[in-house]
């Protein structure tokens, strides 16, 4: 069996117990080893460190099973806890552990709560993709005995992540990507000049993010963990667009074919309107009411909110109108103050 070096410094040291209870003991950990390191370094901070007083700021992220990380050493690097703790360098041995420790971020995406829904693949809004749980997070995170083991009254379900171990994170992220998988067959028309969507394909679209309870189960998630320190959300919203510019580059392709000069200038020019396109999405999203059950969280002391529109150029990326901004401003002041008259209470 091969243990981590990690792993292998915080594990304790083997006792003179019965060989049986050793083969026990060897058998559970056999098992236990199979769960994503990221998760097991949070039990294990969780069982044997003393809690440091870490700086309420966003180390590099860590993708659990919710969202796999690809780089496990890069995932844990970040400041050592030494520069934010008052702990001193001879309380014992776990000081150098807590050091080599970051609070982890966890990352979610709305597949993680499309999949929650009672009919997933029915959703006239969002595609589930596969089950992320072990058990709903919607029904609470089960109940926890003096030894330790965490039972769930309700059904087990086809997914890994268990609802107490979610509510161990401190800082939460929404990927909150969504695009034209999760729209089906919805089509907004855009103006060439003006860039404004048509009024009827408008309506339509903050119709069908209002018949949504996307944002309404992930307050219901978020609402397990005791506090939530750092909450963020990267908004970013793509759509099937139409125009005239772009019915014209269709045939101009039928008629040219891949690689002409002339077929490459139009090309560029209809990428760009189809990215103007998904920033007017963007802001019929925040239009929408969809984001409206946020305002009942309670336990987020920090929120913020970003774009995900970073594959362009500064100065071609998405800068939200100022009336958008002061839209997530008010939501921002309204969570962190609810949090703030809980902790008065």
């Amino acid at each position: 069996m091969v243990i981590s070096t990690l792993e292998a410094d915080i594990a304790p040291a083997a006792s003179n117990k019965a060989e049986s209870e050793a083969g026990t003991r060897a058998f559970m950990a056999c098992h236990f080893l199979r769960i994503p390191i990221e998760i097991r370094l949070e039990i294990y901070r969780y069982l044997l460190l003393p809690r440091p007083k870490i700086r309420a700021s966003i180390p590099p992220r860590l993708r659990t099973s919710i969202a796999h990380s690809t780089d496990h050493e890069e995932s844990f690097e970040g400041s050592s806890a030494d520069e934010w703790t008052d702990e001193s360098d001879s309380d014992s041995d776990s000081d150098s552990l807590i050091s080599e420790m970051i609070e982890a971020i966890l990352t979610l995406r709305p597949a993680d709560i499309f999949c929650l829904a009672k009919e997933p693949f029915d959703l006239e809004f969002g595609r589930p993709g596969g089950m992320t749980w072990k058990h709903s997070p919607l029904k609470g995170i089960g109940k926890e005995y003096e030894s330790g083991m965490v039972f769930y009254a309700t059904a087990q379900l086809q997914g890994d992540v268990e609802p107490h171990i979610l509510a161990k994170f401190q800082r939460i992220l929404l990927d909150a990507h969504f695009d034209e998988s999760d729209t089906g067959s919805l089509e907004l028309w855009i103006d060439d000049d003006t860039h404004i969507i048509r009024e009827d394909d408008a309506t339509e679209f903050k119709n069908l993010l209002n018949s949504s309870s996307i944002f309404k189960d992930l307050v219901k998630i978020l609402s397990n963990p005791p506090c939530i320190t750092h909450f963020e959300i990267q908004l970013e919203v793509k759509v099937i667009a139409t125009s005239n510019l772009i019915i014209e580059a269709e045939d101009l392709d039928d008629i040219l074919g891949e690689g002409d000069e002339e077929d490459q200038e139009m090309e560029i020019k209809v990428d760009r309107i189809i990215e103007i396109a998904n920033f007017k999405a963007t802001e019929l999203f925040l239009d929408s009411k969809i984001m409206k059950p946020l305002l009942k969280l309670k336990n987020v002391a920090n929120c913020s909110f970003k774009f995900g529109f970073q594959d362009f150029p500064e100065e071609e990326g998405y800068k939200p109108p100022t009336k958008y901004v002061k839209v997530l401003e008010r939501m921002k002041d309204k969570i962190e103050g609810n949090y703030r008259e809980l902790k008065a209470a």
